[in-house]
């Protein structure tokens, strides 16, 4: 909880300023912690790389759809947020 509730803050004067949000972002956050942990055991430092490779391999397609095709950003990380899910539960 305390990683999800530091990435809230940021995300919190992110969402003032008007320049992005991201409703997918703590299921991603969920997503990397739990990699990481299956990773620690490949050491502290390769396990934190290979979670924040993961979380950006997960965001940045969501991030360029809204920058590139100008689509909705809502909806766009509703469904990034719905594939996260998908993938979990397969």
């Amino acid at each position: 909880m305390g990683i999800l509730g530091i990435v809230a803050v940021g995300m919190t004067f992110i969402t003032l300023s008007g320049n992005l949000f991201s409703l997918s972002l703590g299921l991603t956050v969920t997503v990397a912690s739990m990699a990481f942990l299956s990773w620690l055991s490949l050491g502290f430092v390769p396990a934190l790389l290979l979670a924040v490779a993961l979380a950006t391999a997960v965001l940045l397609p969501a991030g360029s759809c809204d920058r590139r095709l100008g689509a909705n950003p809502i909806v766009i990380t509703i469904a990034a947020g719905s594939l996260q899910l998908g993938v979990a539960a397969s």
